[in-house]
């Protein structure tokens, strides 16, 4: 089981210099890809799920 706590930056934020945004997506995928069975969001990952769900077919990357 994989817990994501609250602690992660907010990689959204548009002040968030370019280099911690890397940093803080790159540790956020590897938390989110360590789950083998179950894995608990936070709230950021939800606010990302929810936009990427609601740009279902509206960005650049293909539907799977």
């Amino acid at each position: 089981m994989v817990v994501l706590n609250e602690n992660f930056a907010d990689i959204t934020d548009p002040l968030l210099p370019e280099d911690e945004r890397t940093d803080e997506t790159n540790l956020l995928y590897v938390a989110v890809t360590r789950a083998r069975k179950v894995l608990v969001i936070n709230g950021l990952l939800q606010v990302l799920l929810d936009e990427a769900a609601a740009n279902d077919g509206e960005g650049d990357i293909p539907a799977c």
